[in-house]
């Protein structure tokens, strides 16, 4: 597994504080958003390929991993204005943006609000898509009461194999203490977001080239697979949106190859 300390990290200033990246390689803009209960970790298996082609970037939005936390619980426009505020900060204009699970509803909502200012957007595992299943409103529940045998790794293992990868042979011991401090840092509950959030009806404000990639192993998706992949190619007008398979909700973790594949593809086109 790559680590942590095998990039280049940064801090920038913001309106919202100190914010904490990494960056890696040269070319166009990329900027990569993270999920809920980590950070930019949640792209460590993918940064170097996709850094071949891009300049990638990848904060940690405020109250997350290694930035500093905003002084209130902060709802979606404050996530948004801290990602505007990041990208003032280095001056980022023209850039390709892709999200993952809670940070596709931030991406999305930037997109919406300024929609000049990312040309190529791609969603891995975008929550809002369609109805919660029974086994999905569970995974929390099933994951705290591991904690509370276990302790707090414990949980995290549970969460790895019950929703964010389906390839068990991934979750090794590096990658749970990494993701035992990651999550440790993380001050804030992005879950009444992503619940709430529209996707679909955000979706239909977007112009600009979009990919969507849902897991097929995903929990939160594969109880309706068919029906979600219908309204979100319906919802984007025909632009692609792919099943991966052989992938749950940490899509880009899970398949990595695939995932970087599928973005460098999609990312390059004119």
């Amino acid at each position: 597994m790559t680590r942590p300390e095998d990039f280049t990290h940064r801090e920038v200033h913001t309106p919202r504080g100190r914010m904490h990246y990494v960056e890696a390689g040269q070319g166009k803009p990329l900027v990569l958003l993270h999920g809920g209960h980590g950070g930019w970790v949640h792209w460590i298996a993918n940064i170097e390929a996709l850094a071949r082609t891009h300049r990638v970037i990848a904060p940690d939005l405020p109250g997350f991993g290694l930035s500093d936390p905003p002084a209130a619980p902060p709802e979606l426009p404050d996530h948004v204005a801290a990602a505007v505020g990041f990208l003032d900060a280095l001056d980022l204009q023209r850039i390709d943006v892709a999200a993952f699970s809670f940070g596709t509803t931030v991406a999305t909502t930037l997109v919406i609000e300024d929609p000049t200012r990312v040309e190529r957007l791609a969603l891995v595992s975008p929550p809002g898509l369609g109805t919660t299943s029974p086994e999905s409103s569970a995974l929390p529940q099933r994951s705290s009461a591991a904690a509370r045998r276990g302790g707090f790794r414990a949980g995290v293992d549970n969460t790895m194999r019950e929703l964010m990868l389906c390839n068990h042979e991934r979750v090794t011991d590096p990658l749970l203490d990494m993701m035992v401090e990651y999550v440790g840092l993380t001050k804030y509950s992005t879950g009444p977001i992503s619940i709430g959030y529209r996707m679909l009806d955000a979706m239909r404000e977007i112009e600009l080239p979009t990919l969507a990639l849902i897991g097929d192993h995903d929990p939160f998706q594969n109880h309706e697979l068919d029906l979600r992949l219908a309204n979100v190619r319906g919802a984007l007008r025909g632009v692609d949106a792919r099943i991966v398979e052989g992938a749950a909700h940490w899509i880009q973790y899970d398949q990595p190859e695939l995932v970087d594949r599928l973005l460098l593809e999609f990312f390059a086109r004119p």
